[in-house]
């Protein structure tokens, strides 16, 4: 069961259906976890006006919500019918059949409810229907909509801009991407290490370098996106530079992963999930759109033609087979056992200010990392799955410990112990340990010495004896225990309830008070530990050179902290972590001249040679003495002086860290222009051009320097006698307007004019785009189409007659039609 946002209710599903609508479940729980989704469906859309044999998605959908509003079961098989009728042709979402995809889903749900937005029978998914705008006022449109525009540069200067689809909902990834540098063997390895060892050695392994790859491979691939072609078709070079920039930011943001191999392996899936980032900036994906940070909110995942679906709240995850108070630690290990494969990665947009983070130590995940190779091993000697396909959960985390349930009613149960100067080995690390006193084996230890039937008597003895006082925890008690203990060693031997027992084996009870009160004495309680307090409050044992909470270095130690495997690196290591490689960032560097220090080493943390100048020429002794003895022989004469040369900033840096040589306006790695760029007159049509146009004229197209136009026809005015382009409707010298005798077409070209026109197509003299007759303006660049002759030149060879109307959104429809074919507004 997922709980609800507002955690009212919950989600309940028929049992019967949860296996074979698996897919369309987790589809309910994702759209349900929205609640401006359910508000925006129970009040933007209508009861469905187009009732139908079988229940339609939108009725369906509907039902569903009422269900799920008044914590009744839902039932999904109505949903189910209205998606299986919608496609009986194709034989889609059938009755018996469980293996359907979820993405799909999502999406034929979403297209049905903008089509019943803008008013059309919902139970149809056209092409030209969906292309239609809602202006962004369905919820499909509100929420999960992200628009994306591409654009492409060319080599040759031509730009084209080309928008995602207009139901495109996510965006996509194929996880094989994050495997390029995976190392098998490593992760193989680690089965056979125990976990104190993986804790506190640097052991090599894969988990430190996944972090947040996912991302990271998105940033990548979209910020060096190229493309073979240009949309000029007689361009020789056809090699464009594609860059992004948002239009639409969503409310939910969706990243679906795609697999190419359903049964990967353990290891991977560990692997696939921990790259999976917390919180993420949506413009340093898609490098140009506002700045909007988005929160994990929750995750899909795949097993077996199986889908369930991981929610969080707050900082809990909620997921099959997890206790209520399970964490990011709990599910990682959940779905490692069970092989389940992250498909889609769901985030919800949040403040700037209020980053999540799993808030898991790098240790921890290195030792799901060794669970992960110890499931491989066991299905490479015996031939099965450590759980069954059968069991949908595997039972190690539906209670919660007995040590995280103490955490939980003692949260400052640490510092407590600190502050009594006891310390306690589960605070320790594993080499700090404290050793107890070797006794001889027929004596138990002191604190050994009660077993938990005399602890549970002395508590009934405490209760009994003080009724009226406020009862005191059991971690407490230890602490006083301890401290007494500590005090009056003999008071312990001597209230034992054991002694007899004690006796019985010794046969001496003086011998044996004799012989632990010499171990006392001999082996005293370790002293107090040492503590410093971090700034941000947390307190440390004096050894640890790294603050465990906000992983700052402790004052006065030198060196850095790796912001990704929080790894504490020395001075030697500068540039470069010692054990992921990532460079160092400033924040996480001790020294506050961090940025000159680290520009003077290279990634291999060599330091690198130093730049001489003449102008820091200083001679040496035996060269001074040379000169000196030149000025006695010679006085007149000038000293020989070392040519200089003058030190020229010829470079500009981008805000990407690339250098640039002067004289390219364009940065050679993110291609953003030169800042403090002065415009630019076109020396064909003079025309006025802001900086971000370098290549070409905005409004002749030609390139900057470009003296005459390539390929263009011209138009000789009659008043100042200016050769102007055929397209121009005023005179670009003296601003004459056109003729209206239709000047601009010459006698010895009317002939191909008319051959243009009685064609299908026409030639766009601009930006040479082959456009239909039609279209009385270009598709690209709205230039008007200059091949339609005047009324009184329609007579020459051949009149054109085409009964058509123009509607608003600059559609050509035939007089006959009384809808547009591309708005479906009425013909007025």
């Amino acid at each position: 069961m997922l709980s609800s946002r507002s955690g009212s209710s919950n989600l309940i599903f028929d049992p019967i259906r949860e296996t074979i609508d698996s897919f369309l479940i987790t589809t309910l729980k994702v759209f349900f976890s929205n609640n401006n989704f359910i508000n925006s469906i129970q009040k933007d859309l209508n009861k469905c006006r187009h009732p139908q044999n079988q229940p339609c998605i939108i009725s369906s959908l509907q039902a569903s919500i009422d269900q799920y509003k008044k914590g009744l079961i839902i039932n999904t098989l109505p949903l189910r019918q209205s998606l299986a009728a919608l496609y009986q042709n194709e034989r889609k979402f059938t009755l018996d059949s469980a293996d359907w995809d979820i993405i799909e889903t999502m999406s034929i749900i979403l297209n049905a409810i903008h089509i019943k937005a803008i008013d059309f029978p919902c139970g149809i998914q056209n092409n030209d229907i969906l292309s239609i705008s809602c202006n962004e006022a369905c919820p499909f449109h509100m929420i999960f909509y992200l628009g994306v525009d591409e654009n492409y540069t060319c080599e040759c200067g031509n730009e084209n801009s080309n928008p995602w689809d207009n139901t495109n909902m996510c965006q996509y990834f194929n996880i094989n991407e994050i495997f390029e540098d995976y190392n098998h063997e490593v992760s193989q390895n680690m089965s056979k290490l125990p976990n104190f060892i993986i804790k506190e050695k640097g052991i090599a392994c894969n988990s430190p370098s996944f972090l947040n790859k996912i991302v990271n491979k998105i940033e990548e691939r979209l910020s060096n996106a190229t493309s073979d072609s240009c949309y000029l078709d007689n361009c020789h070079i056809n090699r464009s530079k594609i860059t992004f920039r948002l239009t639409k930011c969503p409310e939910i943001y969706l990243i679906n992963l795609i697999w190419e191999n359903n049964n990967p392996l353990y290891i991977q899936v560990m692997l696939a999930t921990v790259s999976i980032s917390s919180t993420i900036m949506i413009d340093e994906i898609y490098g140009i759109g506002p700045k909007i940070r988005y929160n994990l909110k929750g995750i899909v995942f795949y097993r077996n033609s199986f889908y369930d679906y991981a929610y969080r709240n707050d900082d809990k995850w909620k997921f099959s087979g997890l206790h209520e108070n399970s964490g990011w630690y709990e599910l990682l290990q959940e779905i490692t056992v069970l092989k389940y494969l992250p498909i889609c990665l769901v985030y919800e947009k949040t403040p700037l200010n209020q980053p999540y983070s799993f808030d898991v130590k790098i240790h921890k995940i290195m030792f799901v990392e060794k669970l992960a190779g110890e499931c491989e091993e066991y299905e490479t000697v015996y031939g099965s799955r450590v759980i069954s396909t059968e069991k949908k959960v595997s039972g190690l985390f539906e209670k919660i410990k007995k040590n995280n349930v103490e955490k939980q009613k003692n949260p400052d149960l640490r510092s407590l112990y600190m502050k009594s100067n006891v310390i306690n080995e589960v605070s320790l690390p594993v080499s700090k340990k404290i050793q107890r006193p070797q006794t001889d084996s027929s004596f138990p230890s002191i604190i050994d010495v009660k077993s938990s039937s005399v602890l549970k008597e002395e508590k009934k003895v405490q209760q009994n004896s003080s009724y009226n006082q406020k009862p005191v925890s059991e971690p407490m008690l230890n602490i006083l225990r301890v401290n007494s203990i500590i005090k009056n060693p003999s008071s312990v031997i001597e209230k034992n309830p054991l002694s007899s027992v004690i006796e019985k084996k010794s046969h001496s009870s003086v011998i044996e008070k004799k012989s632990l009160s010499y171990d006392i004495e001999k082996k005293p309680p370790s002293p107090i530990k040492k503590i410093w307090k971090c700034k941000c409050g947390s307190e440390n044992i004096d050894s640890w050179e790294v603050c465990s909470k906000c992983y700052q270095l402790k004052p006065g130690v030198e060196g850095w902290v790796c912001e990704f495997c929080k790894t504490k690196n020395d001075s030697e290591f500068l540039v470069s972590c010692s054990v992921c490689e990532e460079t160092n960032q400033k924040a996480f560097f001790s020294d506050p001249n961090s940025d000159e220090i680290i520009k003077s080493f290279d990634l291999q943390n060599k330091p690198k040679a130093p730049i001489k100048f003449y102008d820091d020429y200083e001679p040496s002794p035996v060269e001074e003495k040379k000169q000196k003895a030149q000025k006695l022989e010679n006085p007149n004469k000038k000293p020989l002086e070392f040519f200089r040369i003058e030190k020229k900033n010829n470079t500009w840096d981008c805000d990407c860290g690339s250098s640039n040589i002067n004289e390219w306006e364009i940065c050679e790695k993110c291609y953003k222009t030169k800042p403090k760029l002065r415009d630019w007159d076109c020396k064909f049509c003079k025309a006025k051009n802001p900086p971000e146009n370098i290549n070409r004229c905005y409004k002749c197209y030609n390139t900057k320097n470009s003296i005459s136009g390539k390929n263009q026809e011209y138009s000789l005015c009659k008043k100042c006698k200016t050769e102007n382009r055929i397209y121009a409707d005023t005179c670009e010298s003296c601003e004459k307007i056109k003729d209206q005798d239709y000047d601009s077409i010459e006698k010895n070209n009317k002939s191909e004019k008319l051959e243009e026109i009685n064609a299908d197509i026409w030639e766009c003299p601009k930006c040479e785009t082959k456009n239909s007759i039609e279209k009385n303006k270009c598709f690209y660049c709205k230039l008007v189409n200059p091949y339609i002759v005047p009324k009184k030149y329609q007579n020459l060879e051949e009149k054109v007659k085409i009964e058509t109307w123009e509607c608003k959104c600059g559609k050509i429809n035939n007089q006959i039609k009384m809808f547009c074919g591309k708005c479906y507004e009425k013909k007025k």
